[in-house]
């Protein structure tokens, strides 16, 4: 006899729906669907409407122009305003808004301020959506992938719809997929709350003062010029694929399926990211990604057919697989959980938006005087030198902990003890983990076993004496009084230091 046990979820399907995890995979499919409707036709629309290709390279540099300052605004907002959904959805009602400019305008002037509002809207939306996710992604973040995997899966559905649509009944079809999916994005983002271990930490007064400063030289500013150069290599070849496939005389649905194909194999690498990145290393993992990359500009460069450029995709979906999710936990394991969005913001403004500017400027003006192909050749290089990069930063390890910080700061580098013992928990000063936040009622983000912030102490202004002589007298010695933080004792939720 064949016993079938039915899990509680299934029995009541509403708390899937109320799962975090899976409204951020449904967030993420939403959203997906929304650039694989736009990503590969808008430079044929653009080219559709009399733009020609060095003034195609300006528009299409346009966007990610705006988002380089945009994002991390927006996750400054979002931390600033512990997380609230609203700042969410004025990104997505922004993005919206560029939208309507982009589809109904018929002068250039309204078609490039379409473009900069759009991107100044589609900015603020990954790392928001980013920072929501890996609060569900357990500790070692690798619980990220198979998340942002639905991103891809929503990608793979709407970059084949909108090529079929685009082919029936004409290029401007695009926005209506592009608009409904932004819509469906917004509303499922009023639900993204931030976990109550987050809603509970106190934000920073300057996220991005405070964020900044751990992106310097011997932080993650190596780590964010290796990611510059491979996502450059990678949109110089992105950007400008969709007309070569024209030159090469492809249908725009082989244009579409070039996408999905990346995509799909996406899908099933980031569902096994956890898999993967236990087997080899995280690290490894991230630097395979970058690698792949630049194998894919190499393909592109050599591809003379349109299966050629197909071929290319395959790795494209290999490298972005394994280099964007490696990225995005490399740098949220690395900052305090209250800046986490303003970092990846940074993360995605410097190390993407930046290099799709300078890959769309440059990359049109190169393409217009050696081809396509020639801009593929020095993808090629820049691909090389960003793997290396990226390989020399995380094999570099990290700075010693900070004796102090300025105040109102978060720590240099995420760099802190042990969580007190339950004997030291009741008073414990903040004074005692180097004193890396001094500002009364702060939150002080506490280092995990695996290296990661996972938890935070919250800290309360009370009397107490000198660093000397902190929470007694020594013999002999002499209390001074002053104000200086004390921790909270911490409490354990799920196994977990809250």
């Amino acid at each position: 006899m064949i016993r079938v046990t039915v899990s509680p979820t299934l029995r009541d399907p509403g708390r899937l729906v109320k799962s975090p995890r899976v409204r951020s995979a449904l967030a993420y499919a939403a959203f997906f669907a929304a650039v694989g409707s736009m990503l590969p036709y808008l430079p044929l629309y653009y080219r559709g409407i009399g733009f020609q290709l060095g003034e195609i390279g300006g528009m299409l540099a346009l966007g990610p122009l705006v988002g380089l300052a945009m994002a991390p605004a927006w996750g400054a907002l979002s931390d600033r305003h512990r997380g609230s959904p609203r700042v969410f959805v004025a990104a997505t009602s922004t993005a919206l808004a560029g939208v309507a400019l982009l589809a109904l305008g018929s002068d250039r002037i309204v078609v490039i301020a379409g473009a900069a509002v759009l991107g100044a809207g589609m900015a603020g939306l990954t790392p928001i959506l980013d920072a929501r996710a890996l609060e569900t992604a357990g500790g070692d973040r690798s619980g990220y992938g198979p998340v942002r995997a639905w991103g891809s899966a929503g990608y793979i559905v709407s970059v084949l719809g909108t090529g079929l649509l685009a082919d029936a009944a004409g290029l401007r079809s695009l926005f209506i997929v592009f608009a409904a999916c932004l819509v469906a994005t917004g509303l499922i983002g009023l639900t993204l709350k931030p976990s109550a271990a987050r809603a509970a930490l106190v934000p920073s007064l300057r996220p991005m003062r405070d964020t900044s400063r751990l992106f310097g030289p011997s932080g993650l500013g190596v780590f964010l010029l290796g990611t510059f150069l491979t996502w450059l290599g990678m949109s110089a070849v992105l950007s400008f694929t969709p007309l070569r496939f024209e030159e090469l005389g492809a249908s725009r649905t082989i244009v579409g399926l070039g996408g999905a194909l990346a995509a799909g194999i996406e899908v099933p690498l980031m569902l096994r990211y956890p898999a993967l990145a236990a087997r080899f290393g995280p690290a490894r993992v991230l630097v395979a990604g970058a690698g792949f990359l630049a194998a894919r500009s190499v393909v592109a460069a050599l591809a003379s057919d349109p299966i050629g450029l197909l071929a290319a995709s395959v790795f494209a979906g290999f490298g972005y697989a394994l280099f964007f999710v490696g990225g995005v936990t490399y740098v949220s394991a690395r900052v305090p959980p209250q800046l986490a969005a303003t970092a990846l913001g940074i993360f995605q403004g410097v190390g993407s938006s930046l290099s799709q500017v300078t890959a769309a400027v440059l990359g049109g003006v190169i393409a217009a005087a050696v081809g396509i192909q020639g801009l593929f050749g020095i993808a090629i290089a820049l691909g090389a030198a960003g793997t290396a990069i990226i390989f020399l930063a995380v094999r570099r390890p990290p700075p010693p902990p900070a004796s102090s910080a300025r105040r109102g700061s978060p720590p240099a580098q995420p760099s802190a003890p042990p969580v007190p013992s339950a004997a030291d928990r009741a008073g414990q000063s903040c004074g005692d983990y180097g004193a890396a936040i001094s500002r009364p009622d702060a939150a002080f983000p506490v280092k995990s076993p695996l290296g990661e912030y996972s938890s935070a102490i919250r800290c309360q202004p009370i009397t107490t004496c000198t660093d000397d002589a902190i929470g007694s007298r020594p013999p002999g010695g002499s209390r001074s009084a002053r104000v200086t933080p004390i921790c909270k004792a911490p409490t354990r939720m799920h196994g977990v230091t809250k």
